[in-house]
């Protein structure tokens, strides 16, 4: 069985994107940007229903990227029977399978992927209105805790 070696600059590279994304990390946090209480102080229903839209779509959408590069890497797999595929550069040492092994990781990275897709399209589109029509529907039965809260769940655009 071949074993491919690592490749010393997709290494760099991927420790620069670790060190890169990590640095936006921390300065988001360092600016007060992670905080869901500062970012949604004093709006109105309408916008405050747009930041929990957008909020949403920042985390969820990414997994999109994911799936579909996960996808194009289970057709290379499977279209070459070999993972994994030829001309692929490794960050670390992998060995070669060929055949029914390299289908069974195709057809794996492919599922993967759709799972990713769906999950990504659900968390983004889907969940954010669920949880805006949970709080319009605790609005109305007066759970919140302030007068305040509730003229601002109430404030919330409905649906229909």
């Amino acid at each position: 069985m071949q074993t491919l070696l690592p490749d010393s600059n997709s290494r760099r590279r991927l420790a620069a994107v670790i060190l890169i994304l990590s640095a936006a990390f921390a300065a988001a946090y360092a600016f007060g940007l992670l905080d869901p209480e500062r970012f949604l102080e004093g709006l109105d229903g309408e916008t405050l229903a747009e930041r929990i839209r957008l909020i949403f779509a920042l985390l969820f959408l990414p997994l999109l990227a994911g799936g579909l590069y996960s996808i194009r890497l289970g057709r290379r797999i499977l279209e070459s029977e070999q993972f994994p595929p030829p001309g692929t550069k490794v960050v670390r040492k992998a060995q070669v399978r060929k055949g029914k092994a390299a289908k069974r990781y195709g057809y794996g990275a492919v599922l993967y992927g759709l799972l990713l897709i769906a999950v990504s399209v659900y968390g983004a589109i889907v969940l954010p209105e669920k949880i805006l029509d949970l709080v319009r529907d605790g609005s109305q039965n007066d759970n919140a805790k302030t007068e305040k809260e509730t003229a601002l769940w109430k404030s919330l655009p409905s649906d229909g």
